[in-house]
Formats: structure tokens, C-alpha cells, sequence
């Protein structure tokens, strides 16, 4: 099966794939080139600018916020030590993370393309597979909780196989239940409360 391509202005159709993808805007974007660049390659660049978006800046501000409650959380919970590690301790690496992330972020974030439904998209099955695991936690317990939003994000974030998905679903809550209960010695609730 082969895919045809349009040349558009300013493209070779001898390019490869990974060479015509400088050829669109979000893969211009993705490539690092500059508008500049891209209106040189007649790619249609009305719906990018330079600089950081208000939406930008929100997003920012609320990881900002986050990261905040995170480190505050975390001192009324108690980290205590690595040695004995309170039930705080990884809330604060978390909000210690994200504050240390921020900076890095607004310099290099440079550039913006037009809307892509995609890409939200993608975001959009990451927060609703979050949001389902901490919903469920306290109606089905860890295992449940963790299984759906695996299968959730995998399948649709990911766009993994469905072979993918359950193995992914089986292994990953697994894994973290192995590493935190038995290895940090984290208390989660594997089952219902109500069982």
C-alpha cells in the first residue's frame, strides 16, 4: 500500500517521510524550524506566533499553583526521612519536580501551531484516565482504579493495540503495587473499603 503525497509549495516529492514532515506546520513547529522558515517553504503559518499564548500562561500558572499545594500538602501530611518516609515525602518530590520543571518550560516553549484536535485529544484521554483513577480508588480500590485508567490512557492517549492495552492493564498496576507497597512500603487500599 503506498501513500500518495501532494506536493505542496515549496516541498520535494523526493523527500522522506521524516524529511517532508518539516513540510507542515506542527511538524515544522515540532522540528524546531522558525516562522520565518516556514513561510519560506510557503507552509501556512497564520495560525502560529511567537512568544507565550494566554492559554500558555494560564497552564503555567496552574502548574505553578499545583506544584505549590503539593510542597504545602506534604509538610501537614510529614515527609519524614528517606530512611522512614512519612506519607508526604512523595507529594513533595512531586512539587519539588514541577516547581524545578517551570523554568525550563517557559524558556523553551517558543512557538505555537493552529489548534490541533489530535493533540487535545490525546491530553484529553490522559486527564480522563487520571481522573478515573482517583475517582475509582475509593470505590474499587487500587487494582481497579489502576487497571481502568491504564487501559484508559494506553488505548486512547497512547493508541496502543488492544493486545497492548491488556497486557499494559495487568502489568503496570502490578509493577506499582510492587514497587510502592512492598518496596517504599506505601499503604494503599488493594481492594474496596467496603469489602
Amino acid at each position: 500500500m503506498s501513500i500518495e503525497r501532494t506536493p505542496k509549495l515549496g516541498s520535494d516529492p523526493r523527500l522522506t517521510p521524516a524529511e517532508d514532515v518539516r513540510q507542515t506546520t506542527a511538524g515544522a513547529a515540532d522540528a524546531g524550524a522558525d516562522i520565518q522558515e516556514m513561510e519560506g517553504l510557503g507552509i501556512d503559518t497564520s495560525g502560529m506566533r511567537e512568544g507565550n499564548t494566554p492559554m500558555f500562561l494560564i497552564i503555567m500558572l496552574g502548574l505553578a499553583a499545583v506544584a505549590a499545594f503539593l510542597i504545602a500538602y506534604s509538610f501537614r501530611l510529614g515527609t519524614g526521612t528517606l530512611a522512614a518516609p512519612g506519607s508526604g515525602l512523595l507529594l513533595l518530590a512531586a512539587g519539588i519536580i514541577i516547581a524545578i520543571c517551570l523554568p525550563f518550560t517557559w524558556l523553551l516553549k517558543e512557538k505555537f501551531e493552529i489548534f490541533n484536535p489530535h493533540r487535545v485529544s490525546h491530553s484529553g484521554a490522559m486527564m480522563l484516565g487520571l481522573a478515573a483513577f482517583v475517582v475509582l480508588y475509593w470505590a474499587g480500590g487500587f487494582f481497579v482504579a489502576a487497571v481502568i485508567a491504564t487501559l484508559i490512557i494506553s488505548r486512547w492517549s497512547s493508541e496502543e493495540s488492544w493486545r497492548n492495552v491488556i497486557i499494559l492493564s495487568i502489568a503496570v498496576p502490578a509493577a506499582c503495587y510492587l514497587i510502592f507497597v512492598l518496596g517504599f512500603q506505601v499503604s494503599l487500599n488493594p481492594a474496596p473499603g467496603w469489602l
